[in-house]
């Protein structure tokens, strides 16, 4: 709401980080404020700055899409990275999917499996999913069957 906004308006003009990236989701999704991507993303990089693991992966996840920013896969991935160094496994998991792709650095199949196993060390699905895709692909690894049964049924719904 505008009151809570308000309140966290107050502290991240003080330097609080966790308030800097409260008033920047505020702001992303339009609640107690008007929807601002680029306000959004001023905030965001402020708290990133101050190295708050989830403002950096916002903030990769900004530059990748393009909201409030030029669309950049360079800059998408460096955010990602501070995130995933920190063992954000949201994060380790989209740098692992930029390595796979190709998608603002060279393509690594060995940077992409590695930060996927990050990930899944953490119990991350998406994390999980990847790993069993790639595994049956044989694409990052030797093609392993069970591998990739082991990490489909991590993910399988009881």
């Amino acid at each position: 709401n505008a009151e809570a906004a308000e309140w966290y308006r107050k502290a991240a003009e003080q330097g609080s980080s966790e308030a800097q990236e409260n008033l920047a989701k505020l702001y992303l999704e339009g609640v107690g404020l008007d929807k601002n991507y680029a306000a959004a993303v001023h905030w965001f990089h402020l708290s990133a700055e101050q190295g708050e693991a989830s403002a950096q992966r916002h903030l990769g996840g900004m530059y990748l899409s393009g909201y409030g920013v030029p669309m950049s896969d360079e800059d998408a991935l460096h955010w990602f990275k501070c995130a995933a160094k920190q063992g954000d496994p949201g994060a380790q998991c989209q740098v692992a999917k930029m390595y796979n792709e190709g998608l603002g650095t060279k393509r690594s199949e060995s940077e992409a499996l590695y930060w996927y196993r990050k990930a899944e060390a953490q119990g991350n699905e998406t994390a999980q999913r990847g790993l069993a895709l790639l595994y049956q692909q044989g694409v990052f690894a030797a093609r392993s069957p069970i591998e990739a049964s082991r990490f489909y049924e991590l993910t399988a719904i009881p």
